[in-house]
């Protein structure tokens, strides 16, 4: 265990024989205590506030730190990870400039989704301060799919930030009209607990569909952002739905049987991409397949795509 001693400034006056030590977050005290000597080269008066938390009557000097060590194991031992949501929202503002990197791009863009643009405003979830809807996809998750699919908005000339949000909101308002379950969480701050549209593994499979729905846009001769984009793709991705057998009376399936139908659980990711990715290029519902078949099938559904965006470039 790191135990320092520190002399301390009492603005109440001057205290004798009183044993400080500093059980945890030295590191943190001395970076501090750098940053105000570096800011005093050029105000002498510069100052810092450090929260802290004290301990009186703990161990007697000359003692071995039973009571300290206590202290310090259940702080770090019970510790909880703060969620990366959490940190995901801070990223643009700690940067302070332009994004110079694929996920820099990312993080702005899902900031921009779940603030200012698009169907997702107000709901992405950022776990640990309450912000959004329960049972929505997650900021952090959400950011991880949109780098995925940043290269094809790049090829696809769809290059500036607000483009690109403006796209994706598009797409993604195209989905949730084809659900049939945009209207059970508008204006409520509820979602519907049979509705799983909005759940971080289904979102996050359809915008790994981006693609897809630049390679329709682009043979219908549509612009990619148009007034023509969110009913065009909204009837594409509704056939989508019914060849993988996804609606029940015009409705994205309950969460009951969204959950029998192994999309669930582990694994379950995957196979409801998979299933995306196969009916998207499919003429006909598709059948039962193994979870090994489906993924072949999807891989190759991917192939089609890219060849066609591939065409004509």
């Amino acid at each position: 265990m790191n135990r320092h001693l520190f002399n301390f400034q009492l603005s109440a006056g001057h205290l004798q024989d009183l044993n400080f030590s500093v059980i945890d977050g030295q590191h943190r005290i001395n970076a501090a205590y750098l940053a105000v000597c570096i800011l005093r080269e050029n105000d002498p008066n510069a100052e810092w506030e450090i929260p802290a938390e004290i301990f009186l009557d703990l161990d007697k000097k000359g003692d071995a730190p039973r009571r300290q060590a206590q202290i310090f194991i259940d702080v770090n031992y019970n510790q909880k990870k703060v969620d990366r949501s959490l940190v995901a929202d801070l990223f643009p503002t700690a940067r302070g400039s332009d994004a110079s990197t694929k996920p820099e791009r990312a993080q702005d863009l899902g900031r921009k989704l779940m603030l200012e643009t698009g169907p997702l405003v107000g709901m992405i979830q950022i776990p640990g301060i309450k912000f959004g809807v329960k049972d929505v996809v997650t900021l952090a998750t959400l950011n991880k799919a949109v780098e995925a699919v940043l290269d094809d908005l790049d090829h696809a000339k769809i290059e500036t930030l607000d483009e690109q949000a403006e796209f994706l909101s598009l797409c993604l308002e195209a989905w949730f009209e084809a659900t049939g379950r945009k209207e059970e969480v508008i204006g409520t701050g509820l979602l519907d607990p049979d509705n799983v549209a909005y759940q971080g593994r289904v979102v996050v499979s359809f915008l790994t569909l981006i693609p897809w729905c630049l390679l329709k846009l682009k043979t219908a001769q549509i612009q990619y952002i148009s007034d023509k984009t969110t009913p065009f793709l909204a009837d594409l991705l509704r056939g989508v739905m019914r060849r993988a057998r996804l609606l029940t009376n015009k409705q994205f399936i309950p969460k009951k049987i969204f959950k029998q139908e192994g999309y669930l659980g582990s694994g379950g990711l995957a196979r409801f991409r998979d299933t995306l990715w196969t009916a998207a290029v499919a003429s006909k519902v598709i059948g039962d397949f193994s979870h090994e078949e489906l993924a072949e099938l999807a891989s190759t559904a991917r192939a089609k795509v890219r060849i066609g965006l591939a065409d004509g470039n």
